[in-house]
């Protein structure tokens, strides 16, 4: 049975419950407003476009311009209860810079939610080897990876 991408979003939520989340690639943030309170939510997108519709179907939500492909989030390690990157890794045609990628969500957070959406350029397997400190499950569909 395949999940809608509300229904993707909406375990998510409930899964982070309450924690403070940063949503990398966040895109147009799509029911931001409807599945966490403004103060639990930062999302954070490369495109200025993208993140004026996120803007605007999220009012008072915080948002932040970075393109993660080209540097480190100018914040501390571990700030952010939970990091999401959903349908974020696979648009790297290069397994570095989605390695890299990762590995900053990984920095700036205590847990990572990765979610695939379709299979990346590279072997998607080559992740689990990343960092022996990341314990990987599944849930309703959807990559958990804990940061311990």
């Amino acid at each position: 049975m395949s999940l809608s991408d509300f229904d993707v979003r909406k375990s998510i939520a409930e899964m982070v419950g309450g924690r403070k989340v940063y949503d990398l690639g966040c895109g147009r943030a799509p029911f931001v407003k409807d599945l966490y309170e403004r103060s639990d939510y930062i999302g954070i997108d490369c495109s200025e476009q993208i993140l004026a519709l996120a803007m605007r179907a999220n009012p008072f939500y915080r948002f932040s311009k970075h393109d993660l492909s080209k540097g480190p989030v100018p914040v501390p390690d571990s700030l952010m209860d939970v990091a999401l990157l959903i349908d974020v890794l696979e648009e790297f045609a290069d397994f570095d810079l989605a390695e890299y990628v990762l590995g900053e969500a990984g920095r700036i957070s205590k847990e990572l939610i990765v979610v695939w959406n379709s299979s990346p350029p590279w072997p998607a397997t080559n992740l689990r080897i990343w960092k022996p400190k990341i314990r990987i499950g599944k849930v309703r569909g959807f990559e958990y990876w804990s940061v311990t």
